[in-house]
């Protein structure tokens, strides 16, 4: 291999790398803005079940309030498909940092359960003050990853459950690494399955809380870490795919099967086509690395900010004010939970 060929390899492994943060970015923007605007009134999503009147509320109300409302009607719809590409990076990552690896379950478990425990501390004891009154200490069980699978009145608060789910992926991840390729495709069509058989049904709710609800975009991400070196397309059509990639997702809310099977996918492909259209532009390219590098603290602090925002004293602010806030306070807290963060783990 020549000293060229080397360096074109190391580039295209810094790409690679810098649109995996760039997608992170990108998805965080999404899931902050949507966890906001769907609690101040604008369009309802199909996140955890699917329902056809949110879909066609949604439908009905475009450009009736003005281009403003309908932006931020579009984001509350669709933002939180941001969710999918966190769960294939997951497994994308896993693979890429430690698929070679030999490692201590005990150790690697416990790193991460150490990680997730600091990064949701902050927010976990903000919502154990605020309802103390109301039985807010069990809040603190989440601290314990486990109570997305215990359930009931043990689920972890607000967005906080993503953290739970977090840490059944890497406890996934350790029983699924030794397998090949096809048996990986076979678990993630039977996780596809159990969702398929719950999906009229209430128990619905909690496969969507736990592994399963979401498994097969994780393990398309591992394979796609083990089996993905380079994806060579004509940049002319990213501008194609992500225009009719978003189409699809809107369309994908119209039907239940196209809502279960493809519309994880395509959200990925979707938020991979905008973040390679980003990486081409220096300024991009820096603010989606940036924003990509500050998301899980961006993803830790934004419901504590929401909280507040969503208070009674603050009702008679016109939302767009409340939005501009909302956003400006999630940043900076954020960056000083980091630096904390940074000098703890």
């Amino acid at each position: 291999m020549t000293a060229i060929e080397v360096e074109n390899i190391g580039e295209q492994n810094r790409t690679n790398d810098d649109v995996s943060v760039i997608m992170r970015g990108v998805a965080i923007v999404g899931i902050v803005m949507h966890n906001w605007l769907h609690l101040c009134g604008f369009a309802k999503e199909n996140e955890y079940t699917f329902d056809i009147k949110n879909s066609l509320a949604f439908f009905n109300n475009i450009g009736i309030d003005g281009v403003a409302h309908t932006i931020a009607d579009l984001i509350s719809f669709i933002g939180w498909v941001g969710i999918f590409v966190f769960m294939f990076l997951s497994g994308y990552g896993l693979e890429k940092k430690y698929g070679s690896s030999n490692l201590k379950v005990g150790e690697f478990l416990f790193k991460q359960w150490k990680k997730l425990f600091f990064l949701m501390i902050l927010g976990v004891l903000s919502f154990v003050l605020k309802d103390l009154n109301r039985g807010g200490w069990k809040y603190l069980f989440s601290l314990t990853m486990l109570g997305n699978v215990i359930g009931n009145s043990l689920m972890p608060v607000g967005v906080y459950w993503y953290f739970g789910l977090t840490f059944e992926f890497y406890v996934l991840w350790l029983l699924l690494r030794k397998l090949n390729v096809w048996w990986l495709y076979a678990v993630g069509v039977l996780m596809l399955l159990i969702q398929a058989l719950m999906i009229d049904i209430e128990w619905c709710y909690y496969v969507k809380y736990n592994f399963v609800g979401w498994g097969q975009v994780f393990v398309i991400g591992m394979i796609a870490g083990r089996c993905l070196k380079n994806m060579a397309i004509n940049d002319w059509w990213l501008p194609v795919i992500a225009i009719v990639g978003t189409t699809g997702i809107f369309l994908c809310n119209f039907n239940k099967w196209c809502w279960l099977v493809i519309l994880p996918f395509l959200s990925v492909v979707v938020i991979w086509s905008v973040s390679r259209l980003m990486i081409e532009w220096k300024y991009s390219r820096m603010l989606g690395i940036w924003v990509g590098r500050l998301s899980p603290f961006l993803f830790a602090c934004h419901p504590i900010v929401r909280s507040l925002l969503l208070g009674e004293s603050m009702a008679n602010v016109n939302w767009t004010l409340k939005c501009l806030m909302y956003v400006a306070i999630t940043v900076i807290l954020s960056i000083g939970y980091e630096k904390i963060y940074r000098k703890v783990v």
